[in-house]
């Protein structure tokens, strides 16, 4: 046998006997003097050979399975660091949460049919208008549920697919019903009242529907209660005593501008929702009042839905909002023509030559 002296690792520097396989301090294969022989009768290059390739058979398995271990736990710290920190998916659920009637909708857009209304009035009964799908900001999903209910190309209401519906008119404006029971001339005022439905009214601010405008506007609209003190400093049939100034007291109320407010009318409740005849009701009425025009008109939605369309109550609200918007620009583009038509030709040359000096 060999000499068994020492000799320093050639991996950590430690000394260690000339006659064994593994250093005994960091566990690396010796390289022994050439020809030196082991405890075991093998040489140094032989020992070597032997743990390289036993290091080479080991199975692939082994690395996989490592790999994979690290991967998990990867996966398990991102995960934890996601719950407590929160992400970008999760931001963007709770900006798409169910909203309140008072919350901007965007979405779509999106294409509803078209249902013309039959209607009745003064003039006589009036067929039902043919149009084309309204284009909504609407996603798809809700769009299938919902319908544009028209009496005209600019007065008409989305509701829920499926419904009847019927309108009228007179000298004091123009209204809308919309119901899942048939209606007609005689029943659709209490459409909403007496259950399930939409009213959609347009009322005039200076023909025979102005009572009703002005109790309106003095029951929510205090920037234009001039328009009430007005009527009555008119010293006709109408006193401060027809007037009750401030809102009904268990109306909610949310105000848009100073003329936008939608509400809420509780449940056997008297409010802008309904007088008398909706007290008995057992479900709440919600919709939006806009005042229109200089005059003003008085645009109203009165909705009540069942419990499994209440969802799309605030689409249906902002949907009277947005064409009210449309009516209004599109009355003042009209006001701005005519104002200059009416001007003498050297004042519409003057001021369109100073346009062109700007």
């Amino acid at each position: 046998m060999a000499d068994s002296g020492t000799q320093a690792c050639a991996h950590c520097g430690e000394n260690h006997p000339t006659n064994v396989r593994f250093c005994p301090n960091c566990g690396n294969p010796v390289l022994g003097p050439p020809g030196a022989d082991l405890l075991d009768g093998t040489s140094t290059k032989q020992s070597l050979e032997l743990h390289q390739a036993k290091s080479n058979n080991r199975p692939r398995w082994v690395g996989l399975l490592a790999a994979l271990l690290i991967v998990i736990i990867i996966v398990i710290v991102v995960l934890i660091h996601a719950l407590k920190h929160g992400t970008g998916t999760q931001d963007s659920v709770q900006t798409s949460a169910p909203l309140t009637s008072g919350e901007s909708i965007s979405a779509g857009p999106s294409r509803v049919p078209f249902v013309g209304c039959k209607s009745d009035g003064q003039g006589g009964p009036v067929d039902a208008p043919k149009g084309e799908s309204k284009v909504v900001p609407i996603d798809a999903e809700t769009a299938q549920r919902l319908a544009y209910y028209a009496v005209g190309e600019d007065f008409g209401v989305l509701a829920p697919r499926g419904w009847y519906c019927f309108g009228s008119y007179g000298s004091n404006g123009e209204f809308l019903s919309v119901s899942p029971r048939p209606i007609n001339y005689t029943n659709m005022s209490s459409a909403v009242y007496e259950g399930t439905g939409i009213r959609l009214s347009d009322t005039s601010g200076d023909t025979s529907g102005r009572f009703e405008v002005a109790k309106t506007i003095a029951r929510v609209f205090p920037a234009h209660r001039e328009f009430v003190n007005n009527l009555i400093a008119g010293g006709g049939e109408y006193q401060a005593s027809d007037f009750t100034f401030g809102p009904f007291p268990n109306d909610k109320l949310t105000y848009k501008s100073n003329e936008i407010v939608e509400y809420q009318t509780p449940a056997h409740s008297e409010g802008l929702g309904g007088d008398s005849r909706a007290v008995t009701t057992t479900d709440p009425i919600s919709g939006v009042a806009i005042l229109l025009g200089q005059d003003p008109d008085l645009l109203q939605l009165s909705l009540r839905l069942s419990p499994g369309q209440n969802d799309l109550a605030a689409f249906i609200i902002q949907q009277v909002e947005r064409d009210a918007a449309t009516q209004q620009q599109t009355a003042l583009s009209h006001d701005d023509s005519s104002h200059d038509q009416d001007k003498p030709p050297q004042e519409q040359t003057t001021n369109s030559a100073a346009t062109d000096q700007k």
